[in-house]
């Protein structure tokens, strides 16, 4: 798995794709889970039991009622990426370069100047 996982992380990254990678204590092979969009799906404590995926929660419930998941669109258990799945990444938008267009601010004083013209 060591060999092509840093290119298929980068890629998640690239396209903005939540995802997990762990090891189960006593286990061999890591287990990698992602989804295949960006939202992660927040839901009540009391519908923990209806969802399947990857639960992201606050260590203290006092403080929140609900939890995040990651959908189980992707697992790998095995620690082979296909280049199927690959090549269905890459066509997915950059989130990076929808963060990196330019953004044109115009500042309190030159918008009030340029509705006086």
């Amino acid at each position: 798995m060591a060999k092509n996982i840093n290119s298929f992380l980068q890629l998640f990254i690239q396209k903005g794709l939540p995802f997990v990678l762990y090891r189960l204590p006593g286990g061999q092979e890591p287990v990698f889970v992602a989804q295949k969009t960006n939202e992660l799906e927040k839901r009540k404590l009391s519908e923990i039991d209806m969802v399947n995926g990857f639960l992201l929660s606050e260590f203290s419930q006092m403080k929140s009622e609900t939890f995040f998941f990651i959908r189980p669109d992707i697992v790998i258990g095995d620690g082979v990426f296909s280049e199927k799945l690959k090549t269905e990444l890459e066509a997915l938008p950059d989130v990076l370069d929808a963060l990196a267009k330019p953004v044109y601010i115009q500042s309190k004083a030159d918008y009030l100047a340029s509705t006086e013209k």
